[in-house]
């Protein structure tokens, strides 16, 4: 199931940039056999933080604005909201309880995460630039 998991995730964030201030690439995180839902602990492990707080963002709160098609939107545009309905869909499928995670200010680690119908623990990172 991780396997499976970890190919949609790529495929569906192969050439998407997470857009802030600078926009980031996706990391692919995968860990076999966690067998529990992420939380702040498992969060902050992964981050390159030492500490800090972890805000829990809702996953329709975090894609709301990546998601929504505009009327002045170009069709480069569009294709790049299509891409972030794509992911979406992935990981509603892959990872049903996913939640996003923030670490940090105005350099903020992102962390998506969720578990595996088989129990193991996948997502995605990326950074915001948040000034």
């Amino acid at each position: 199931m991780l396997d499976d998991t970890i190919k949609s995730l790529q495929e569906a964030t192969r050439d998407v940039l997470y857009m802030s201030e600078s926009d980031y690439p996706f990391q692919i995180i995968q860990r076999a056999g966690e067998g529990r839902p992420p939380d702040a602990q498992t969060v902050l492990e992964l981050s390159s933080r030492a500490g800090g707080a972890v805000q829990v963002v809702p996953l329709e709160t975090f894609f709301k604005h990546l998601i929504a098609e505009k009327p002045w939107h170009r069709e480069q545009e569009n294709a790049t909201v299509r891409k972030f309905q794509k992911l979406l869909q992935v990981i509603r499928q892959h990872l049903p309880n996913a939640q996003v995670f923030r670490v940090g200010e105005i350099q903020v680690d992102v962390f998506i995460l969720g578990n595996t119908a088989d129990g193991d623990l996948a997502g995605l990172s990326t950074r915001a630039i948040e000034t």
